[in-house]
């Protein structure tokens, strides 16, 4: 598969301009700035439009070209003369209409198997499968279009294999792109999302034509860290190199994981000159049982051979990213204070992934609220969890020494917090932070490994002050963000479905007066259903007699299992009534966006396997993006839904298609969903239970609200 984009999509026809909507004469005589102007105003609030906008006329055209073509996206698969051919097209529509003036950033994203010897055959067909496996992992879960890069998959459904040497053959083959890169005149930013290890062709041409652009390595590897050749010697001190992005993969050798992070390390030591940006994701730990890595467990590391390290500084890093599978305590922020100066730094990024198990822990908090090491820190993404050996640290004292980490930073713009976190914190980021934040992220999750605790272990933790709920966002949580948060214009919070406030929430949410865009993450797990709980409180009381029955799922009962299908069930109608309630109509002012992140449905304090419940959730559990129209009119807004990864819903549905309901278990997923929504029947007689569910309607005040 190949596709070459230009950030040029064709309007649909109900968009398309003409004399009625627009005239094209009057627009004539309008100054080409002030169509410029015009052009950015859409380029920022609505790009549909501006491709509309572009086709009114002449000079609308060339007003919008330059925010059309400000950056191409070339992605390709495996075929070098793929990628030939369609370069020379891209190429081609470039000069006929005399755009490329306008780019300023090249986007290559793909892997590309070499016509050689090395990769044919079996070896090539390896790749092959190995390339697709870990792409339709991550694709199939839908995270990339819900979450974009915000929360990374880790390594265990995103990786890489190890990193390859680029020989002859395959540096030929990217020829047709680094002569593409020659005769694009401002190219600013040149991001590379490939397999293959950044070929010499391309690192020549930027560095003889396009000096000062930024080259961003999306999927950074050595494949000799300690003694690289001289290709990979020149790329890794190129001045061009602005940020780097290893991504680990389990079936890296341990030992060459170990060697690519140090030869990281050196880079952010001041190895490449002008590295702004550094991201690991998917930190493994090399050694045998899974605890952090430590120096010590490992051969000395003897840097990169052929570099002059006597000279070299720590690194005046902007960003930097730790995302990854093992706990970010005390010693691993002191190794790396080695080699980045962390008073420079502009953003960081400790401990996320939506997949990650841990995260900063209690000691390595203590110590940054003790050193205040970021001096200018303006963004932070931060994921807080006990550390394996903090068992002693209760809640109390871990949520102190958060709020004690917030509070020695400098006022940010932009905070996400997620993991262990309560309200001492968000009161902490409100008082701290709350005059001067835009964004604000606020999350608590479920403690890694809950889920492998017995009832008396569950006991013995609770009475040392180590809860196992985490918190819960009310209302008044809301209301205090709102009151402290004055310039706040994004906002990313989870909201408890079926919680008897969970309409109020959204209310809430509406009346944060700046408020522009939102991601709100609907929680359909249900924590509370544990061996422990379910001792000491037995079942709900408002369970009956079915309800009550246990399934072969632990303590999980018929009722958990409902209870659980009707939070998971977002369809559109009820997408659109909560944006109903977050932004009612008549408010101009009110949100261009809402996100609803559907997630956690059958996720149960403890418990085993069942049968189809995932597939289940699965399709209930829908996410949506919800758009204000530029359309609007008062008291009437218009607005535009899409389902986010419907795509990989409709893929994981065909791979698990449960065809005959007759021949599952009587306690199976399908025959639970169909105690709340009955069989229903097509013209032609057949039922299918992903056609008969409907989300149920949102009460607010006692007043059902409905999409209309």
């Amino acid at each position: 598969m190949f596709a070459l984009t230009s950030q040029l999509p064709p309007p649909p026809s109900s968009q398309r301009l003409t004399k009625s909507t627009m005239n094209a004469g009057n627009l004539d005589s309008l100054p080409l700035e002030t169509l410029q102007r015009v052009a950015e105003f859409l380029d920022a609030t609505h790009r549909p439009s501006l491709g509309s906008f572009g086709l009114a006329n002449r000079a609308c055209r060339q007003a919008a070209a330059t925010f059309l073509w400000r950056a191409i996206h070339i992605t390709f698969d495996y075929d070098p003369e793929a990628l030939h051919r369609r370069v020379e097209a891209l190429f081609k529509a470039i000069s006929t209409l005399g755009v490329g003036c306008h780019i300023r950033h090249v986007h290559v994203q793909g892997i590309l198997l070499e016509a050689g010897a090395e990769n044919k055959g079996a070896d090539a067909e390896w790749l092959k499968d190995q390339h697709n496996r870990r792409e339709d992992l991550f694709r199939r879960t839908g995270i990339p279009e819900i979450l974009g890069d915000t929360e990374p998959c880790t390594y265990s459904a995103q990786g890489k294999c190890t990193p390859m040497s680029v020989s002859d053959d395959e540096d030929a083959a990217w020829a047709p792109l680094a002569g593409l890169i020659k005769n694009i005149p401002h190219v600013t930013k040149l991001l590379y999302d490939c397999y293959n290890q950044f070929p010499p062709c391309l690192l020549q041409a930027t560095h003889q034509h396009h000096p000062t652009c930024e080259l961003h390595l999306l999927k950074f590897g050595l494949r000799s860290p300690e003694t690289p050749d001289q290709h990979e010697l020149a790329l890794v001190t190129s001045p061009c190199l602005h940020s780097i992005t290893l991504r680990c993969s389990e079936k890296w050798p341990s030992l060459e994981y170990h060697l690519n992070r140090r030869a990281v390390m050196q880079l952010a030591a001041g190895l490449a000159p002008n590295l702004k940006e550094l991201r690991v994701i998917g930190v493994t730990s090399p050694t045998p049982n899974g605890g952090p890595a430590r120096d010590l467990d490992l051969e000395p590391w003897r840097g990169i051979r052929g570099v002059d390290t006597k000279t070299m500084e720590k690194a005046s890093l902007h960003c930097w990213s730790q995302t990854g599978t093992h706990p970010l305590d005390a010693d691993f922020l002191q190794t790396w204070s080695r080699c980045i100066d962390f008073s420079c730094l502009r953003r960081l990024d400790l401990g996320a992934g939506h997949d990650a198990r841990w995260g900063v822990t209690a000691d390595a908090l203590r110590c940054m609220a003790l050193d205040r090491p970021f001096a200018r820190l303006k963004t932070l993404r931060i994921r807080l969890a006990r550390g394996p050996d903090e068992h002693h640290v209760d809640d109390v004292e871990f949520d102190g020494r958060a709020a004690d980490f917030i509070e020695s930073l400098e006022p940010l713009d932009e905070a996400f917090v997620s993991g262990l976190v309560r309200a001492g914190t968000l009161a902490a980021i409100c008082r701290r932070h709350g005059p001067t934040l835009t964004s604000l992220g606020f999350h608590p999750l479920h403690r890694p490994g809950y889920d492998e605790d017995t009832a008396a272990r569950v006991r013995a933790n609770l009475a040392r002050g180590i809860d196992y709920i985490p918190m819960t966002l009310e209302p008044a949580h809301v209301r205090q963000i709102n009151t402290s948060c004055p310039l706040l214009e994004h906002l990313e919070v989870p909201v408890r479905r079926l919680h008897p406030r969970e309409a109020e929430v959204f209310q809430s949410v509406g009346e944060l007066p700046r408020l522009r865009t939102a991601l709100l993450t609907l929680d359909c797990s249900s924590p509370e259903v544990h061996e422990y709980y379910r001792e000491r409180d037995g079942p709900p009381a408002d369970y009956d007699e079915w309800d009550r029955c246990m399934t072969n799922w632990g303590p999980v009962t018929n009722g958990d299992l409902r209870l659980a299908f009707e939070k998971s069930a977002v369809d559109e109608a009820l997408a659109l009534s909560i944006w109903s309630a977050v932004c009612p109509p008549g408010r101009e002012d009110g949100l261009r966006s809402l996100k609803l992140h559907t997630t956690g449905g059958g996720v149960f304090g403890s418990g085993g396997t069942m049968g189809h419940i995932e597939e289940v959730v699965g399709n209930l559990g829908r996410s949506w993006l919800i758009e204000a129209s530029p359309r609007d009119y008062k008291g009437h807004r218009a607005v535009v839904v899409k389902e986010l990864g419907s795509e990989a819903r409709k893929t994981r549905d065909a791979d698990y298609r449960l065809e005959d309901e007759a021949s599952l278990p009587p306690h199976s997923a399908v025959h639970i969903l169909r105690r709340i929504w009955p069989r229903t029947t097509d013209v032609k007689g057949a039922s299918d239970w992903r056609r008969d569910w409907k989300g149920l309607p949102l009460h607010i005040d006692s007043v059902i609200v409905r999409a209309k």
